[in-house]
């Protein structure tokens, strides 16, 4: 098989020295710091006031039934189902 050493008429393939990369002026490693998000009081009201009201009540019910393990979802039923179907 022969070598390919031309690329299209543009000359000689050369390799690419992989060296790592020249760092960027005047930014050192040891003054990054991590990326920061501060959310404002009114973005915050914004944002409670457009979410739709918590049932607390609902949320312990729920969160009781699944501690006791009584809990089900239509999954949940779907699976017991085919189970049974398969042992009949």
């Amino acid at each position: 098989m022969a070598a390919i050493n031309r690329l299209a008429g543009f000359g000689w393939v050369r390799s690419f020295p992989s060296v790592g990369y020249a760092p960027v002026r005047g930014i050192e490693s040891e003054t990054r710091t991590a990326d920061r998000v501060e959310i404002s009081d009114e973005a915050t009201s914004l944002s409670v006031a457009s979410s739709p009201p918590v049932r607390a009540d609902k949320v312990a019910a729920v969160r009781a039934s699944i501690d006791r393990g009584e809990y089900t979802t239509d999954d949940k039923l779907d699976m017991a189902l085919e189970a049974l179907m398969r042992e009949i």
